[in-house]
């Protein structure tokens, strides 16, 4: 099953010259966050088009918005499909009048750069939201649980703490095996969970 998102924020990583795009859950019983590292480039066209910014030029996500309009296809929705060996995959799914539904493989910043150029909506699978999301509180933005955990019985603080603990031994042996894509990817989720707790 594919949960819709919003955006709900776009946070600078100084450390990895990154960003962290925040997709948030659209449900009123329950809100839960994915955090997915983009580059500058792409969170650059995402911030544009959430600010209302149209380019003097057009970008490529605006250059390929238009060309499926051209072929009189249209974009139904963008999907986070996958999270495989630390890495986030997307498709786009377009309509045609011929050719019916196509499906395309996309980085998912790309995904979403041009889903929100069309007025398409965005969708993560279930299994990656659990796998990789975190659960806040609607009222005070405060982390509740990893998407992981199902210890309920403990207050949202010391989940939260839990989770860097445990988040930071990851990291610790991430480096020491030498895996540093893992190692940032863990410091990246560290970080953005310390800055909700603020």
């Amino acid at each position: 099953m594919d949960i819709q998102v919003e955006i709900k924020s776009i946070i600078e990583d100084e450390q990895s010259n990154g960003y962290v795009l925040q997709l948030m859950e659209i449900n009123p019983e329950r809100v839960r966050v994915l955090p997915v590292v983009i580059g500058a480039p792409e969170a650059h066209a995402i911030a544009l088009e959430l600010q209302g910014i149209k380019p003097f030029r057009p970008f490529t996500h605006d250059l390929l918005a238009q060309v499926i309009e051209t072929l009189d296809a249209e974009v139904r929705k963008a999907v986070i499909t996958e999270l495989n060996k630390n890495t986030f995959y997307a498709s786009v799914f377009l309509d045609h009048p011929t050719l019916g539904e196509q499906v395309v493989d996309s980085r998912p910043s790309d995904a979403i750069a041009l889903a929100l150029r069309v007025g398409a909506p965005v969708y993560v699978a279930e299994e990656v939201l659990m796998n990789a999301g975190f659960e806040i509180d609607r009222a005070s933005g405060q982390i509740i649980k990893h998407a992981e955990t199902q210890t309920d019985n403990r207050d949202s603080g010391d989940e939260a703490q839990i989770l860097i603990r445990q988040l930071e031994q990851d990291l610790q042996e991430a480096i020491r095996s030498e895996n540093y894509e893992r190692a940032a990817q863990l410091r990246d989720q560290i970080n953005l969970l310390k800055s909700a707790e603020k």
